[in-house]
């Protein structure tokens, strides 16, 4: 049985905007507090837990979509990817 299945259309939905923004505001936040390591570590921290939050969706998720998504883990790569750059170039 598969973990990561794909949701249905749209792709740009109200969930992944909601991921985005929670990666990217963790990630700037831990630049804030702590500087330039500490957007590196709140957004390889960011990146982990949003790859176990989609994980343990397969294994405890009995909603609409219980299953792992690649587009919603991506949306927190790249929301701290984004965040991390820009922090680091202000």
């Amino acid at each position: 049985m598969p973990i990561f299945k794909p949701k249905n259309k749209p792709i740009l939905r109200w969930s992944r905007i909601l991921h985005f923004l929670l990666a990217a505001t963790l990630t700037a936040y831990g630049g804030h507090l702590w500087n330039y390591s500490g957007s590196v570590w709140t957004g390889a921290g960011t990146i982990a837990g949003g790859l176990a939050w989609e994980l343990s969706n397969r294994f405890v998720g009995k909603g609409w979509h219980p299953y792992a998504d690649a587009l919603d883990f991506w949306a927190f790569v790249a929301g701290a990817l984004m965040a991390g750059v820009g922090w680091n170039l202000i």
